[in-house]
């Protein structure tokens, strides 16, 4: 998903689907809150 991302001027410009710039947004910052996560012993992970 990452290889169709499209620029800024991009979504001024042309029509996007609501849905389908959602889900991007969440794949792309789906790493960033895992790591935010407690793990097993219920402390939160170092970044």
């Amino acid at each position: 998903m990452l290889a169709q991302e499209l620029g800024a001027n991009d979504y001024v410009t042309k029509p996007f689907n609501l849905h389908a710039l959602t889900e991007r947004i969440r794949v792309l910052t789906k790493p960033a809150i895992s790591s935010l996560s407690p793990d097993f012993t219920g402390q939160t992970a170092q970044i």
